[in-house]
């Protein structure tokens, strides 16, 4: 073997042994800090904040497969009193967006947006909304579920809040109530603003 590459196999393997020097070994040395044990996380700390702040509950385990089942069916959007007053709106010549985030730098979506008169659909559940009407709670896990309630009205009030005072106007529609006589309301707050931003315009 010539001497050059005799001598390119001495560096090669000396530098494969420095290189195994600065590899660290998976058997922790005395002086390294000890691994944290881990951590189940509890309800509170996995509720995941909205960017105003307001932090969404983590759910309990539901008491029965079919309960579990009939809580994961239920919509957030697109439920039945919002599908049949969309169509009531349509058939009135009305048009509209649909899931629509109108507050800047916040992520929580109005169900029906009217943007040229800045008029917000709210339809609200009876039971997840806490209706004055019917609103109730279920007797598993009452504490969590008052939490619940209670975060979701606040978040509620605190986005009512934030549409008037960016100079929209908000309209909440119950799932109780009948869809002839909230497409009336909408209709004419639609129409109203409408002839405001024309005559403004």
């Amino acid at each position: 073997m010539p001497l050059g590459t005799d001598f390119r196999a001495l560096i090669a393997i000396q530098s494969r042994l420095e290189l195994a020097k600065e590899i660290p070994t998976s058997r922790p040395s005395a002086s390294s800090p000890p691994t944290p044990p881990i951590v189940r996380p509890t309800a509170r700390a996995l509720e995941a904040p909205d960017t105003a702040g307001y932090r969404r509950l983590v759910a309990p385990a539901a008491i029965s497969a079919a309960k579990r089942r009939s809580m994961q069916a239920q919509r957030s959007k697109d439920t039945a009193p919002e599908v049949a007053l969309r169509r009531e709106l349509f058939r009135r010549g009305l048009r509209y967006r649909l899931h629509r985030q109108v507050l800047p730098g916040l992520r929580r979506e109005i169900d029906i947006v009217f943007p040229g008169p800045r008029v917000a659909v709210d339809v609200r559940g009876c039971f997840w909304h806490s209706c004055p009407r019917h609103g109730s709670l279920p007797k598993h896990n009452r504490a969590w579920w008052e939490a619940k309630m209670e975060a979701n009205k606040r978040r509620d009030l605190d986005t009512a809040i934030r549409l008037r005072a960016a100079g929209w106007t908000l309209i909440v529609v119950w799932e109780h109530e009948r869809t002839e006589r909230a497409a009336n309301r909408i209709e004419r707050a639609v129409r109203r603003q409408s002839g405001r931003s024309s005559t403004t315009d």
